[in-house]
């Protein structure tokens, strides 16, 4: 057998990440933050746009594009060159760990996209609905 270019190994899916804010939560003594699937597409589309560039920002967008209904919304984005090492990055990150363990949010949607020199982007979106009226939040 040959030794020629190995593939480029395809990013860490969504769950990685899913798994780790909700594993954090429980350790927490917090309930786990259900999958939103529309909020999970604007998360995708934002690791996109962050792989595109080579950098991270945050989505100026992410209360506009907020599925209907939300009371407060949150993100977090990062790079790194693994799902277990942005997870742990994130939970050392007072602001990031901050968003994780809000017991206001109940739900969660993933995004991750992966660069050809294997970096990991991801976009965690957090919502949390009620039955006031939306108050805004930065994210």
């Amino acid at each position: 057998m040959g030794h020629g270019l190995l593939p480029a190994v395809p990013p860490p899916d969504a769950g990685c990440f899913t798994e780790a804010v909700n594993a954090a939560r429980k350790d927490a003594g917090l309930p786990v933050l259900a999958v939103n699937g529309d909020l999970a597409g604007i998360a995708r589309a934002h690791a996109r746009a962050m792989e595109a560039t080579g950098g991270i920002f945050h989505n100026a967008s992410l209360a506009d594009e907020a599925p209907a209904g939300w009371q407060t919304v949150g993100e977090n984005v990062g790079m790194g060159s693994s799902c277990r090492a942005v997870a742990r990055a994130l939970m050392k990150s007072p602001g990031h760990r901050e968003n994780i363990l809000n017991a206001a949010y109940t739900e969660v949607g993933v995004g991750v996209a992966g660069a050809r020199d294997g970096t990991v982007y991801v976009t965690e979106d957090f919502m949390g609905a009620g039955g006031r009226a939306p108050a805004a939040r930065s994210p």
